[in-house]
C-alpha cells in the first residue's frame, strides 16, 4: 500500500491506501489543476443513425419501424460508464474492506467517486448500473459521486462540473437480480419491481430511471412470468414517469428475441436492448444471421421494432486482456487459449489487445454506445483517448475509425475468414447462456417451480 499526504485547512494526515487507489489520488492532487483533461469531449452517436446505418447495409428488415413508447435519450456516448467495477466484487483495488453503508472518506470510495465525476467531465454522461452489482454498493457510489461535498476533501475529490443538472446524465439500472444468496438472487414478482425501481432512485438520488432493463431474464422461472407479471410493472413505471423507458439485457439474444416479439405480440413495446460480449474480436453474433429459420440478426431484428441497441463488455470479460479472464469465466478452453494466442500476437507488435478489442468495439458507427467497466481516471483517460480516433462524419458506412497498419494487420489475422478464431467452431466462440441458467436451479431448493410460485403472488 501507499501513503499520502493530504492537506486539510493548514492540518496534516497520512492515509494508508492501496497502491491503486494512493497513485490515482496522487495525480489528481498533484495534475488535475495543471493538466486538467478537456472536458465534454466524448463522440456521440444517436440511435436514429444506428438505424439508418443498418438500412444503407441491408441489416433492418423494415425500415418503417415504428416509433418507440418510452423516452430514449437522443444522442449517446460512444462509451458509456459500465458501473460494475464500483462493488466488492473485484478485490484487486482494495475493495474487499469495502461495506454498506459506504464512508465516502474512504480512499477507494474516493477513487471510486472521481471516476465517476472526471467521466461526466470527459462527456461519458450514461452510467449503467445494476441492484447486483455489489448488492446495491455501485447505486450508492453513484449517488455519493452525484451529491457528496466535504470541504476537507476538496483538494483529492474532482469537482462536477459546474451546471450539471440531471437532464445531463442518462442513468440506467435494472430489476430482478440482487442478493449472492442463490435462494434470493433473483425475483421477478411485481411487488420486487416496483421497490426496486424506488430503491435505485433512492440510492442514487437521481429523480428517475432513463432506461429500467430486465436483467438476466434468461434466468427467470418462466418467460410466461415476464410476460404476465415482471414485464407489465416495467410498462406501469414507464408510464408513471418513474422511468423513461423500459429495456432488456441478458446473455442469451434467443431469450431476449423471444421475449421481445411476444411482449410485442400483446402491444408491448421495448425502447432498448443491451447485449453483452456479442460484438469483440471473438463474437460478431449481434449482427450475424440468425441460423433457425433465416431469421434477420439480433440488432437487425430490435431495430426492425424501433429498439435501441448498445453494447458491453468489448473485452469480452476478461477474455480479451494480457492477463486473461477470472476463474470463473463460463467460456470453454478452446476459446479462452485462442484469445491468449491473440494476446501474444497482439504483444509481439506492441499492441495492448485489450486497447484493440475497444477500438474494433468503438469502430461499427451502428453501435451508438458501448459500455466498458471503469475503476480509476487513468482508465478513463484511456477510453477517451480511443474514443478521439473515431469520427462518424467521415463515415458512410458503418466502420469508422483511422486504424494504424499494424492494427488493420491484426485484425485481419484476428478477425477475417482465416483469421485466429476461425479453426473454432460457431458455439465454441460464446456459452450457453440458457443451460448456465438451468443449471443455476439445479441447486436452489424448491428449484424453478416454487420460485415461480412465490414471485406470482
Amino acid at each position: 500500500s501507499g501513503l499520502v499526504l493530504l492537506t486539510f485547512q493548514s492540518l496534516y494526515f497520512v492515509i494508508e491506501m492501496p497502491d491503486s487507489a494512493a497513485s490515482n489520488c496522487m495525480y489528481v492532487a498533484e495534475q488535475r489543476d495543471a493538466h486538467p483533461p478537456p472536458s465534454n469531449t466524448m463522440k456521440k452517436r444517436p440511435y436514429a443513425k444506428a438505424i439508418a446505418i443498418a438500412d444503407d447495409q441491408d441489416q433492418s428488415p423494415n425500415s418503417n419501424a415504428p416509433s418507440c413508447a418510452g423516452k430514449l435519450a437522443s444522442e449517446l456516448p460512444i462509451v458509456g460508464l459500465g458501473c460494475s467495477s464500483f462493488s466488492n466484487f473485484f478485490f484487486a483495488d482494495g475493495s474487499k474492506s469495502i461495506t454498506l453503508p459506504l464512508d465516502p472518506t474512504h480512499p477507494v470510495i474516493i477513487e471510486w467517486m472521481n471516476t465517476v465525476r472526471e467521466a461526466i467531465r470527459c462527456g461519458i454522461n450514461l452510467l449503467d448500473t445494476a441492484p447486483w452489482y455489489g448488492h446495491g454498493m455501485s447505486e450508492c457510489l453513484i449517488g455519493l459521486a452525484l451529491t457528496y461535498d466535504n470541504p476537507d476533501l476538496r483538494n483529492v475529490l474532482i469537482p462536477l462540473p459546474a451546471g450539471l443538472t440531471r437532464a445531463n446524465l442518462i442513468i440506467n439500472t435494472k430489476v430482478g437480480r440482487y442478493e449472492a444468496d442463490p435462494l434470493h438472487m433473483f425475483d421477478f414478482s411485481a411487488a420486487r419491481v416496483r421497490s426496486s425501481v424506488l430503491q435505485s432512485i433512492e440510492r442514487m438520488k437521481c429523480e428517475y430511471i432513463d432506461v429500467i432493463q430486465l436483467h438476466d431474464p434468461e434466468f427467470a422461472p418462466s418467460i410466461e412470468l415476464l410476460l404476465d407479471v415482471t414485464i407489465p410493472v416495467m410498462v406501469e413505471l414507464r408510464d408513471l414517469g418513474l422511468v423513461r423507458a423500459i429495456g432488456i439485457t441478458g446473455y442469451s439474444l434467443d431469450v431476449q428475441r423471444e421475449i421481445i416479439q411476444r411482449s410485442w405480440d400483446k402491444g408491448i413495446m421495448f425502447d432498448q436492448s443491451l447485449t453483452y460480449c456479442h460484438y469483440n474480436l471473438h463474437d460478431q453474433s449481434l449482427f450475424s444471421a440468425a441460423t433457425k429459420d433465416d431469421e434477420a440478426s439480433f440488432a437487425s431484428f430490435c431495430w426492425s421494432k424501433g429498439i435501441g441497441v448498445m453494447a458491453a463488455a468489448p473485452l469480452s470479460m476478461g477474455l480479451l486482456t494480457k492477463n486473461g479472464p477470472p476463474d470463473w469465466h463460463p467460456a470453454c478452453s478452446e476459446l479462452k487459449e485462442a484469445c491468449q494466442q491473440v494476446a501474444a500476437q497482439c504483444s509481439r507488435v506492441n499492441v495492448d489487445v485489450a486497447d484493440l478489442a475497444i477500438t474494433y468495439a468503438l469502430s461499427n458507427a451502428s453501435i451508438p454506445c458501448t459500455l466498458l467497466g471503469m475503476r480509476n481516471t487513468v482508465e478513463v483517460y484511456k477510453a477517451v483517448s480511443i474514443a478521439a480516433r473515431f469520427d462518424d462524419d467521415d463515415s458512410s458506412s458503418g466502420q469508422v475509425g483511422k486504424l494504424s497498419v499494424i492494427e488493420n494487420k491484426l485484425l485481419s489475422d484476428i478477425t477475417g475468414p482465416a483469421g485466429m478464431f476461425s479453426r473454432l467452431k460457431s458455439d465454441q466462440r460464446e456459452w450457453d447462456g440458457k443451460l448456465i441458467a438451468k443449471e443455476f436451479w439445479k441447486d436452489v431448493p424448491g428449484g424453478v417451480v416454487e420460485a415461480e410460485k412465490s414471485m406470482r403472488l
